[in-house]
């Protein structure tokens, strides 16, 4: 059986896969370093690991505003 993803992807004329999310298409990947206490931390304050990045953005968003 297939399944339904979660996610859409696009792919850009040049055979680039490209973001369909909030961010903009020339945003770079990031990783980000953390303890397993404040990885847990993020975890719930964003509610579960779906929300996670989009919780993390937003944070640092508004950090820097």
């Amino acid at each position: 059986m297939k399944r339904t993803k979660p996610y859409e992807v696009k792919q850009g004329d040049g055979g680039i896969f490209v973001s369909q999310g909030s961010e903009p298409i020339d945003s770079q990947p990031v990783s980000l370093r953390m303890t397993k206490s404040m990885y847990k931390s993020v975890e719930e304050k964003a509610g579960d690991k779906k929300n996670m990045a989009e919780w993390i953005r937003q944070a640092i968003k508004e950090k820097l505003a």
